[in-house]
């Protein structure tokens, strides 16, 4: 098995983490940090987490952290330094109205692009 410090991955997202904000503390993933985070405060499950290497330079994405709301549009969000691209992991949960989710999804395309940035989500 090759050790993780030379494996070929840069970037974790993961979905439905089932944490809570507090839990996020004790959480540690060797040579990589967590860059961005949606844990619900009022039920349980859900959520999202990117965790990117440690030797990655990233951005907070200010404009978006008010787009993300419990069991709609659950959203973790980071620009990568080196490329203006702007990274998303987003969970809905499936008894959500799947209108208002879009209806996100449309305005977050929309901020992304208005700051002229290149845009991946993992969904």
């Amino acid at each position: 098995m090759q050790p993780a410090e030379n494996l070929n991955v840069n970037i974790l997202c993961f979905k439905e983490n089932w944490l809570l904000e507090a839990q996020m503390k004790d959480l540690n993933i060797d040579y990589f940090r967590l860059v961005s985070n949606f844990s619900r405060n009022h039920s349980i499950s859900g959520g999202s987490w990117i965790f990117i290497r440690n030797n990655i330079e990233t951005k907070e994405v200010e404009y978006l952290k008010g787009l993300g709301e419990e069991k709609v549009f659950e959203i973790s969000a980071a620009e990568l330094s080196d490329n203006d691209t702007i990274l998303a992991c987003i969970y809905r949960s499936p008894d959500s109205n799947f209108y208002e989710f879009l209806h996100k999804l449309e305005l977050l395309i929309l901020k992304v692009s208005s700051k002229r940035k290149t845009f991946n989500s993992l969904r």
